[in-house]
């Protein structure tokens, strides 16, 4: 399953970054704050850093893996985003008329790949809402080899933090068919990222020009502290071109207060590519990813994992290669 793992490491090392926040960031000559950004992009306002979704955004990964001097194509990984009118049939509690000029935004990563005869077809979307409970919805959805759907709804109800989580089982379900358990809630602090939209927050690092940005995250009920560390500069070559890029490194923590066990731990780490290091390379005006490199144990052999930006569409407008000279 050695090309089956590389993909869910891709997958899961591109979903946590992600996942909370970004900042636009136009062309050098243009440049703009992230607030300054809302026409063009949507803004998420949050007790902790903003962060802004492209309007329509396209971006294509390829996946490679490496065992000595081996090296195969695992599959690709490609991430959108798109911002379209309020849609208030989705929420509860909210009158439409209080609705007219809002928008909501869809961010989504589609993961596909295999080895062998195992398939590897995974779609993870989160949508942001203007108003009401919840702000966020976060779904996971496994369509290949393996099935299954996870849902995370949170936001600040009745003036605090909350979340619930549900997942589906074969418990109770007709056969061959998945059903959805009931929901488990929680509180959460107000400024609570899910892993997709935290893919932006890095991007938000490189537009406020900060050292470290801190944030916590939710994954199904576990609540982490997610560290991003601006690092080295540099050129990266991938097949999209040549970018000068800063390299980003992301450190999960457990929440303080919070009980986790270490088997929940080490597979935390391990989707943030902590297992060796891991690194993440963003252009530097913008912050948008264009290579992630680390290593991915499996038993007593380690796979060196590299994720190289293919192709992109609808990037701010200081995105872009050098010149060939």
């Amino acid at each position: 399953m050695t090309r089956h793992r590389a993909s869910l490491l891709l997958f899961a090392f591109l979903t946590s970054l992600g996942p909370g926040g970004g900042g636009r960031v136009p062309a050098c000559e243009d440049r703009v704050t992230i607030q300054e950004a809302a026409p063009r992009s949507y803004v998420v306002q949050r007790p902790g850093a903003p962060f802004a979704i492209p309007r329509e955004e396209t971006l294509v990964y390829e996946v490679f893996i490496r065992l000595g001097p081996f090296t195969s194509n695992a599959g690709t990984v490609t991430q959108r985003t798109a911002v379209g009118p309020y849609q208030p049939s989705l929420l509860a509690g909210v009158d439409k008329e209080d609705t007219q000029g809002l928008e909501t935004a869809h961010l989504s990563i589609h993961a596909k790949g295999g080895y062998q005869v195992y398939k590897l077809d995974t779609l993870i979307e989160a949508r942001h809402f203007s108003r009401g409970w919840p702000r966020v919805v976060y779904r996971t959805a496994d369509r290949g080899t393996e099935k299954r759907r996870r849902e995370v709804k949170f936001g600040v109800r009745d003036g605090s933090g909350s979340a619930s989580y549900r997942g589906d089982t074969e418990d109770g379900a007709p056969e061959g068919a998945r059903i959805w358990t009931e929901y488990q809630t929680r509180e959460v602090p107000a400024d609570t990222l899910d892993m997709l939209s935290s893919i932006f927050m890095v991007r938000t690092l490189i537009d406020q020009k900060e050292q470290t940005l801190s944030f916590p995250l939710i994954d199904k009920l576990s609540l982490w502290q997610v560290t991003l560390r601006r690092r080295e500069e540099k050129t990266v070559e991938v097949p999209a071109g040549a970018f000068e890029a800063v390299e980003v490194l992301i450190q999960p923590e457990p929440y303080a207060g919070e009980e986790i066990s270490e088997k929940k731990k080490k597979r935390f780490k391990g989707l943030f590519g902590i297992h060796g290091e891991t690194r993440l390379w963003v252009e530097k005006q913008t912050g948008v990813p264009v290579r992630i490199q680390g290593d991915l144990p499996i038993g007593f052999l380690r796979i060196g994992v590299d994720v190289r930006l293919r192709s992109y569409k609808g990037t701010p407008a200081a995105f872009r290669p050098q010149t060939k000279k």
